[in-house]
C-alpha cells in the first residue's frame, strides 16, 4: 500500500494492488480531502498482476510529480 498526501492542498491518495473475487488484478485508488474526510474510490482493472504493479508505479510517479509526499496516516482511511 502506498499512502501519499499533498501538504498544500490537504488531499490524499492511497494506492493498492489487489485481486477481486473473480481473480482479476486491480489497482485500487482511494482519494479524498484530509480536513473534510471526503472519500472517493476507483478500481482500475488490469490484465495481470504484473500490469497492476506497473499501473500502480505509474500512478505513484504521477502523484509525486504533482507534489504528493509519502505519509503514515493510511490507517484512518482504509475501506
Amino acid at each position: 500500500m502506498i499512502f501519499m498526501e499533498h501538504p498544500k492542498t490537504q488531499k490524499f491518495y492511497c494506492l493498492t494492488v489487489e485481486q477481486d473475487l473473480l481473480g482479476t488484478w486491480c489497482v485500487k485508488k482511494v482519494y479524498g480531502n484530509l480536513p473534510d474526510k471526503i472519500l472517493g474510490s476507483e478500481l482500475l482493472l488490469c490484465a495481470s498482476e504484473h500490469d497492476a504493479w506497473l499501473q500502480l508505479c505509474d500512478l505513484e510517479i504521477a502523484k509525486r510529480k504533482h507534489g504528493y509526499v509519502y505519509s503514515q496516516r493510511e490507517s484512518q482511511y482504509n475501506e
